[in-house]
């Protein structure tokens, strides 16, 4: 298949022309094809999901086991990490190449 033809089926698959062109971007910098790039996508998406349940399950730990003291804290690191961490895997292409993936 050629890029034509993957970026016809990605629209089909619920990818809009903005999550396209992010997708080209992201291709002239690494030099790697569209499904390289949907299968690296799928796997930062995972982790990503991974990493946000510990930081959840720590947070709920530290609410209901630990004192008051500390909760305050967590919740300020929580509150400069979650942009951060939106911003550096983006989640919602991860997302789509996930449904992608798993779908075909």
């Amino acid at each position: 298949m050629n890029s034509i033809q993957i970026e016809e089926e990605l629209v089909k698959s619920g990818f809009t022309g903005k999550d396209l062109t992010a997708m080209r971007q992201y291709l002239g910098k690494e030099g790697a094809t569209y499904p390289s790039l949907l299968g690296e996508l799928r796997v930062r998406f995972i982790i990503s999901c991974i990493i946000i349940a510990i930081i959840i399950t720590g947070f709920t730990y530290s609410l209901m086991c630990e004192s008051s003291d500390y909760l305050f804290g967590y919740g300020v690191a929580m509150i400069i990490t979650a942009p951060i961490f939106y911003f550096m895997t983006p989640m919602k292409l991860g997302y789509k190449a996930f449904i992608y993936k798993f779908k075909n």
